[in-house]
């Protein structure tokens, strides 16, 4: 077991492949039926080595015993007699059964392999020419022995040195062929473009638990991969920025159903999910249904992972059932949506631009480089994408920073400039049903000290000009107005003067990261508002 968990190991993490670690298991798998057989086969030769002892023990006696009492010969002359036969007798035994012996051992241990027999005997004879050359060895020494013949002990000594050495020979030749047919295969490898591959790490990558590779085998019907082409495409149509590649690696030190999201290394989120089940969405109680309980990774909802019979169950009651690739790829939508902007750097804005150019060449040029660098440029988009505003329209972004320019180069007012530009695509964003907006706005004495917070420069401050308990009281406030836009089904948004906007989105987003602060001037004129109440003035 623990060289099985070994194998496993390395191939989960990328040290062998598929074809080595199913040789290793083979090779694992022979020792343990040699090992076994091998037990079987030396009590077997045991045995037989017992028998021809007590029978030889017993020609002994018996013939010492005959000589002296039925022919009456001295103990001298019964010994010397009736001992050489024995010994002759049990040489003549012995030699059958220790080949009887061997022959059984040889089939009883190679019972677990696939290969011919007699190719088996001849690669463990001729395979290593280091035992042919120390055989030939010993049968030249027993040639010059006294009393043993000459010719046919050296000359079966210089057979087997012969064989040896034609067969090492052989052996240097191959290995000399396989390297040249790596090298001539393999002439691109470089040891030094491999090390820094790790120095630049991928801009956004899936690791998942080794429980979770059937969902990217497409061999064993995972649909994954196909579901984040797809994601990629409808991403880049929805927000107007394209997801580099998505690159997935299994990671050992994941639990087996959990994953993780990693944008340049960095985890921004993780799950778990469980192969052949599915997952209830904040389950019916009433139902009873029995399963596995988590939380729902993309909205934190309470979940329960059921089986095929517990899933008809709940579609039945009106539950909401998802399966695993579905919760994976769900997940992966939304934290594009929450962090595409960090994947947003110069070359990929200096991509979308020369995309742009080959339409509009006069605004390009125009705006880049000759009123704002590149990174002012990146630095605005990074600001829409924040706050999950799409940049589709990328010639409206450009017309509005080339008119505002001059005014300013810094890029958050800019951005400010670009949201009110962009009102129909932030006010699209916002509705909810028909052409209304559920909306939080803030009491006017609120808005008037934000408003002279922020031109008396307090505005910067992480407070806003309010004491530790006011921001309590206010955040208090805020989470109210959050709920019951919650319980209306709409998004969190707050609507403010353009002045305080900025400001106001930094100072919130620490508690609520989800809320829309909107400005008056970045929605259209015909949009309905629905107002849940204002927030007040927070008193300490």
């Amino acid at each position: 077991p623990g060289k099985q968990m070994a194998i496993d190991a390395d191939l989960n993490a990328g040290l062998i492949d598929d074809r080595e670690a199913q040789e290793r298991r083979v090779q694992i798998s022979q020792e343990a039926d040699f090992y076994g057989a091998m037990d079987g086969a030396s009590k077997f030769v045991r045995g037989d080595a017992v028998a021809g002892l007590l029978i030889t023990g017993v020609n002994l006696i018996g013939g010492l015993l005959i000589g002296m009492l039925q022919r009456g010969l001295p103990l001298s002359e019964a010994a010397a007699t009736y001992t050489l036969m024995t010994i002759g007798d049990g040489l003549v035994s012995q030699i059958p059964a220790l080949l009887i012996s061997v022959a059984a051992g040889i089939v009883v241990t190679r019972a677990s392999t696939t290969s011919d027999l007699g190719q088996e005997i001849a690669n463990q004879m001729f395979g290593d020419p280091r035992v042919l050359y120390f055989t030939a060895g010993v049968m030249g020494i027993m040639g010059l022995m006294p009393g043993l013949p000459f010719l046919p002990f050296t000359g079966m000594g210089l057979l087997m040195a012969f064989i040896a050495r034609q067969i090492n020979n052989a052996k240097n030749a191959e290995l000399a062929t396989v390297d040249t047919t790596i090298e001539e295969d393999m002439p691109s490898v470089e040891p030094e473009e491999k090390i820094e591959n790790f120095l630049h790490p991928d801009a956004f990558e899936i690791e998942i638990g080794y429980g979770l590779i059937p969902l990217v085998d497409v061999e064993q019907g995972g649909n994954l991969l196909s579901r984040i082409t797809t994601i990629r495409k409808s991403f880049a149509m929805e927000m107007g920025i394209i997801v580099p590649p998505i690159r997935i690696r299994d990671n050992i030190q994941l639990h087996a159903n959990q994953y993780s999201f990693k944008i340049y290394g960095v985890e921004v989120a993780e799950g778990e999910v469980m192969v052949d089940y599915f997952m209830v969405v904040n389950p019916d109680p009433i139902l009873g249904l029995q399963g596995v309980e988590m939380t729902e990774p993309t909205f934190g909802l309470p979940a329960l992972w059921v089986n095929e019979r517990e899933r008809e169950k709940a579609e039945i009651g009106g539950n909401t059932v998802v399966e695993a690739p579905a919760v994976v790829a769900t997940h992966l939508m939304e934290t594009l949506r929450e962090h595409c902007y960090k994947l947003l750097d110069r070359q990929e804005v200096q991509r979308m631009l020369n995309h742009l150019k080959e339409t509009h060449s006069a605004l390009v040029d125009e705006v880049v480089p000759t009123q704002v660098s590149l990174g002012v440029v990146q630095k605005v988009l990074k600001n829409l994408l924040r706050e999950k505003i799409p940049v589709r329209n990328l010639v409206n972004i450009l017309e509005t920073i080339a008119d505002y320019s001059n005014q300013s180069k810094d890029a958050d007012i800019l951005t400010e400039y670009v949201r009110s530009g962009l009102s129909e695509t932030v006010t699209e964003l916002l509705r909810q049903n028909g052409n209304s907006v559920v909306v939080a706005t803030l009491e006017p004495r609120l808005e008037d000290h934000l408003i002279q917070s922020v031109k008396s420069g307090q505005g910067l401050t992480q407070n806003l000009g309010f004491a530790p308990n006011m921001v309590n009281a206010l955040f208090q406030d805020i989470a109210e107005k959050v709920d019951l836009m919650s319980m209306q089904g709409a998004s969190p948004v707050l609507l403010v003067s353009p002045l305080v906007r900025r400001h106001l989105k930094k100072f919130v987003e620490t508690i609520f990261p989800n809320i829309f602060v909107v400005s008056f001037s970045e929605l259209t004129m015909d949009t309905e508002l629905k107002s849940v109440g204002s927030i007040s003035f927070p008193h300490g």
